[in-house]
Formats: structure tokens, sequence, C-alpha cells
């Protein structure tokens, strides 16, 4: 019993041997399980959320490039005047 894979089926009893939970209570292996399951579905989510907005992100990156490229865009800088900073210093 000591080299139970967590979450193996060991004569009709789901064993547990990970964590601060050690059953072989059927009832509290499949609450561990289904937690366990939708944290899964959580951590899925955000991950999948975060790839989704970093896609956006370089595909509108790549769109705005290609239209400066090929000419469909005029370039505009919005900078400000140079200003040295000597004539700051004394002024």
């Amino acid at each position: 019993m000591s080299n139970a894979v967590p979450g193996r089926l060991d004569r009709g009893l789901i064993v547990l041997n990970y964590g601060p939970v050690k059953s072989k209570s059927p009832i509290v292996a499949a609450a561990v399980l289904i937690r366990q399951a939708t944290m899964y579905r959580i951590d899925v989510f955000v991950a999948a959320s975060f790839l989704l907005l970093v896609l956006l992100i370089v595909i509108g990156s790549a769109v705005e490039w290609y239209r400066l490229l090929v000419g469909r865009k005029r370039v505009e800088l919005h900078e400000s005047e140079f200003v040295p900073l000597a004539e700051v210093a004394t002024s």
C-alpha cells in the first residue's frame, strides 16, 4: 500500500497517499478528486485567458505594423520639441 498511486483504485477504494489527506474513504477521496478537478479547470481558464489576451496584443501589433509597412497608414510622430538641458538649467 505504501507505493499506491494517488487516485488509484485499490480493491474498490480510491487510495490517497499525498498531501494532508490519507484516507481510504470513498467519500473523502471523491471530495478531494472533485476539488482537484475544479482547481485544474480554474487553472486552465486563467491560462487560456492570458494566452488569449497575449494573442490579441500580438495580432493587433502585427496588423498595425503591416499597415505601416505597406503604406496604408501614415506614420505620425507624436513627440514634443527637443529642449536642451543647458537652456533649462540657465533659465
